[in-house]
């Protein structure tokens, strides 16, 4: 019978790396109430890389009252994440950390509140069952 390998929630375990370091808050959807800033990450995909390893693709938008506070917001999660690679999180290892596109100035259609939007690759190990 093949190994059971279990990978871990790679949303929460951003969520949870990043809340501390934001003075906004870290969710997988707009809160409500709706604040005037807060980040969003929502994995969108990614394959399995061999036994062990979680390789999932997520998107980050960052909203605030300003284009600038937005593209600031962007930024400093962009440095916190590039941090990652080779780190341990909360009992994970994350492998590699590759940006699949910078941040990008797109307001959302909806509330035309400033946002902006980035892509990342995150590597993480699983554990056995």
């Amino acid at each position: 019978m093949a190994e059971l390998i279990v990978f871990p929630d790679v949303e929460q375990l951003l969520i949870d790396y990043l809340t501390p370091s934001l003075a906004v808050p870290v969710g997988t959807a707009v809160p409500n109430p709706r604040p005037t800033s807060f980040v969003t990450v929502n994995r969108f995909g990614g394959p399995r890389r061999g036994l062990v390893v979680d390789d999932a693709q997520l998107g980050f938008e960052y909203w605030a009252e300003r284009e600038s506070q937005a593209a600031q917001l962007a930024q400093l999660v962009r440095a916190h994440i590039n941090a990652l690679q080779g780190q341990r999180v909360n009992g994970v290892q994350v492998y590699r950390v590759r940006e699949f596109a910078g941040p990008a100035n797109l307001p959302d259609p909806l509330s035309g509140q400033p946002r902006y939007v980035q892509q990342f690759g995150v590597q993480v190990r699983g554990t056995a069952l």
